[in-house]
């Protein structure tokens, strides 16, 4: 078993406290087919409504089902918003105090409107103040239980009534004398600067506000790493964790050290809570004893897994082992199936390219991430060993399927490889039946027997440039044509 893998399964150890705004999620979903007589907006057949807990909620959920035992403390109403968040929290786990539920106060909700798989409108309900006193008082004295039992704590506070000044200061008051693992998810980070944080998770966005809010450059720092110093300096914390986006997260350590993790790009209404995944799973990894470094990389995996699903999604404990274990490169057919039936129920447009791959280069990247570009699903047909031989002569394929395979699937642009035996990739295409069928631009549609097959179940045929003098063909050529050293040739002379 992998250190990392340790770590994940300690997490049963570890007692957490969720403070923050606790929201409910709500997608309502449907095809829409033609526009209201009313005004110009689209008209809605309603297929599904799902609900998840969201904002601090969803922290507390991804905490639970990560496999800690887990105490949210937040305001929820007493109403039907209120009595649903409550459900889905119970029914993941969480412990919430009684002292959470207030009566007259209407619980917050964010209620996505989604046509087929494009998101129309957002509309936010809820009550944004602090509570009145006997509710805060409350509030406190839950906060204070919990603390005195738990090993780490995680502050979700998107300004909306939960995390008011008077909760700050205790929070800070408790951290001194009671230090645990605190991270911080804050819209205003610089007001968590007394509490000292273990960890900071601002985004791209927010990281840049901050600074120029704290008297510090405007605009976006040419490198990342400028970011650090007056990071650190306005929020006090011992690590920040800047989310990146699609291009991932830097870490920072305030000895300096840097780690960055990629992220597998996905549209944005995925990603709807993968930062709340990735700041638990950091915080649940620093608390069972990971390092900076383990729980950069746990962290990443974790949003990973939520933002491969819909909704607002939580990563359990078992997906993240998975996806923290050896992954084979090679899907098999029955996984190639079971992937394009959850694509289809998303409504995701699926990408299908095949080729040998045999010796990966700048053009196949490039060809690949434009590829990818044109859907939301990205399958790799690769010729098998045999079928390479036969195609490129005795000679190919210099590496072999699994080698091939290993390295196409470690780009963040592929999604799924899967091999084929035959020479054309048909009975493949017969099962992907993909929205997109591309091939490189040294082809034409007339030679292309598989054309024909794509376009009679509905597919469309995208024919995209290689870059110039970019072939495998040509590097293997240089290779053979180069001059060898002296001391080789001599070498292999003496041992003919």
């Amino acid at each position: 078993m992998s250190r990392l893998e340790e770590l994940v399964r300690s997490f049963t150890d570890v007692r957490l406290l969720v403070i923050g705004d606790p929201m409910l999620d709500r997608y309502i979903s449907g095809p829409s087919t033609r526009l209201s007589p009313e005004a110009a907006v689209p008209v809605i057949a309603v297929e599904r409504t799902d609900e998840y807990p969201g904002g601090a909620a969803n922290a507390a959920a991804n905490g639970a089902v990560l496999g800690a035992r887990v105490t949210m403390a937040g305001l929820i109403g007493d109403d039907r918003a209120g009595d649903a968040l409550r459900r889905l929290l119970a029914q993941a786990g969480v412990s919430q105090p009684e002292a959470g539920t207030v009566a007259g106060r209407i619980t917050l909700s964010n209620t996505r409107i989604v046509a087929g798989t494009t998101p129309l409108a957002r509309i936010d309900e809820g009550t944004t103040s602090p509570p009145e006193e006997p509710d805060m008082e409350r509030l406190k004295a839950a906060i204070k239980h919990a603390w005195a039992a738990c090993d780490a704590v995680i502050i979700s506070d998107y300004g909306y009534g939960s995390v008011p000044p008077e909760i700050r200061l205790l929070i800070e008051r408790l951290q001194q004398a009671s230090p645990r693992v605190l991270a911080v998810d804050a819209r205003d980070l610089r007001t968590y600067w007394p509490a000292a944080p273990t960890v900071v998770k601002p985004n791209h966005y927010e990281a840049t506000a901050l600074i120029a809010r704290s008297g510090g450059p405007g605009g976006f720092p040419g490198d990342i790493a400028e970011y650090a110093a007056p990071l650190f300096e306005c929020t006090g914390a011992a690590i920040v964790a800047l989310s990146l986006g699609r291009a991932g997260a830097a870490v920072f350590e305030r000895d300096g050290s840097v780690h960055r993790t990629s992220a597998r790009p996905r549209n944005q209404l995925q990603a709807a809570g993968a930062g709340d995944c990735y700041l638990t799973a950091f915080a649940l990894t620093l608390a069972s004893g990971g390092s900076c470094q383990d729980s950069a990389e746990i962290a990443a995996a974790a949003a990973q897994v939520s933002v491969d699903g819909e909704g607002t999604r939580t990563c359990g404990q078992a997906e993240l082992l998975a996806k923290l274990g050896p992954q084979p490169s090679l899907a098999t057919w029955e996984q190639l199936e079971e992937r394009l039936a959850r694509a289809r129920a998303r409504g995701q447009r699926v990408v299908f390219t095949n080729g040998v791959f045999d010796i990966l280069h700048p053009g196949h990247i490039a060809y690949l991430r434009a590829a990818r570009e044109l859907g939301d699903l990205l399958i790799v047909g690769l010729n098998s060993d045999a079928s390479t031989t036969r195609l490129k002569g005795p000679q190919r394929p210099i590496n072999t399927v699994t080698d091939r395979a290993a390295v196409i699937s470690a780009l963040a642009s592929v999604d799924l490889v899967v091999e084929f035996e035959e020479d054309t990739p048909e009975q493949l295409l017969e099962v992907v039946r993909p929205d997109v069928f591309v091939k490189g631009g040294d082809y034409t549609p007339e030679q292309l027997p598989e054309a024909g097959l794509v376009e009679s179940f509905g597919g469309r045929v995208v024919l995209l440039d290689y870059l110039d003098g970019r072939s495998t063909t040509q590097i293997i050529r240089r290779v053979i044509e180069a001059p060898r050293p002296e001391s080789l040739a001599v070498a292999s002379g003496a041992g003919a």
